[in-house]
């Protein structure tokens, strides 16, 4: 989390959606801004790999973003985003 805490805002929410996958909510953003944070995030954790045993992990970074709009459901930006998070998995492992 110390990774991605530095890269967010007070306002912002981090948290673990579930086994590997892990959520912001960035309220008040366009969505070309949240694309320029998704990068900032997978840029972050690309510099910074965490270490076992004094050995680089590398990992990588997905992102799926979705632009909520007024009256629509909360699940509706979960499911959309999470759709482009693995589309965006998927060209990358082609």
């Amino acid at each position: 989390m110390g990774r991605a805490q530095g890269q967010i805002r007070d306002t912002d929410v981090f948290a673990r959606i579930g086994g590997d996958e892990f959520g912001v909510i960035l309220a008040h953003v366009t969505k070309d801004q949240a694309v320029r944070k998704g990068a900032s995030l997978s840029q972050a954790f690309k510099d910074n790999p965490p270490k076992w045993e004094g050995k680089a992990i590398p990992l990588t970074f997905s992102y799926g973003i979705y632009e909520l709009r007024a009256g629509e459901p909360p699940d509706l930006a979960m499911k959309q985003a999470d759709e482009e998070m693995y589309a965006q998995k998927r060209s990358r492992d082609a």
